[in-house]
């Protein structure tokens, strides 16, 4: 069986959780940071390997450290 990877897995529950809070669509997020319409849904299905430079991208958008996009999320979790 294949080891979950951790840091995948907290990309894509913060990119979830903050792009619902922001309240915009996986579309929305994707166009706003230059990616096609699909990427977000692989970032948080976790099907996507995510470059660093696509993390920076994310992160500025919702103006914060990339550090931040792989942290263990505060409060309720909603996978």
């Amino acid at each position: 069986m294949k080891k979950k990877n951790v840091a995948r897995t907290l990309l894509a529950l913060n990119v979830r959780r903050m792009r619902q809070e922001a309240g915009l669509s996986q579309e929305r997020l994707a166009a706003e940071c230059g990616f096609h319409r699909t990427y977000i849904s692989q970032v948080e299905r976790e099907v996507s390997n995510i470059t660093i430079d696509n993390l920076d991208r994310i992160a500025a958008y919702f103006d914060v450290e990339a550090a931040k996009l792989l942290e263990m999320p505060q409060g309720r979790v909603t996978p």
